[in-house]
């Protein structure tokens, strides 16, 4: 562990020139799935930061690989959670969790956390449909109920038509006049 250690103290994930993409193999999601379904991978270690979570994937043979992105850069994750529905989905079912770097305020180790606008967006939009939807279905409550409580104020079908032929008279007559 103390291999692990020394090289993620010298760690700055900062985009592709990261001294981790260098010092420790690489690899994709679906590529990793694919090792785990052959047997290669078979263990991980789920690596937390002040701002984020990276995975290490451990082969039989000791040797360690990063979980990366289609663009090269660590893959982050916001929580362990996160990390292992991903773990999960590539057949890794037991991983061990290194929070030791949390602590350490001289600890060097940032990752980068994706800002997601459009997502965030989208979840407000969510609740603002949501919102509506409440007053909608709250408007619509009460106004049956009233219609219940009251049913002289109710409005029948013929008691329309009556009405309506009454405003047709009374503007063809208007428009008689003038």
């Amino acid at each position: 562990m103390s291999d692990l250690t020394s090289v993620l103290r010298s760690l700055h994930l900062k985009g592709k020139t990261s001294p981790l993409v260098k010092d420790m193999p690489a690899v994709k999601l679906a590529a990793a799935k694919e090792l785990v379904a052959a047997g290669v991978m078979s263990d991980a270690i789920v690596l937390g930061a002040d701002d984020g979570y990276a995975v290490q994937l451990l082969a039989r043979d000791h040797s360690r690989r990063l979980l990366i992105s289609k663009l090269g850069e660590p893959r982050t994750f916001a929580g362990i959670e996160a990390a292992a529905k991903a773990l999960h989905q590539i057949g890794i079912h037991s991983y061990r969790v290194d929070n030791t770097r949390q602590a350490d305020p001289a600890n060097n180790v940032r990752i980068r956390l994706r800002k997601r606008a459009d997502q965030q967006s989208r979840i407000a939009g969510v609740h603002k449909d949501a919102a509506y939807l409440r007053f909608l279905t709250d408007r619509t409550r009460s106004a049956v109920e009233a219609a219940d409580a009251n049913p002289a104020d109710s409005l029948t079908g013929q008691h329309a038509r009556d009405r309506l032929q009454a405003l047709k008279q009374q503007a063809r007559k208007h428009i008689a006049k003038t």
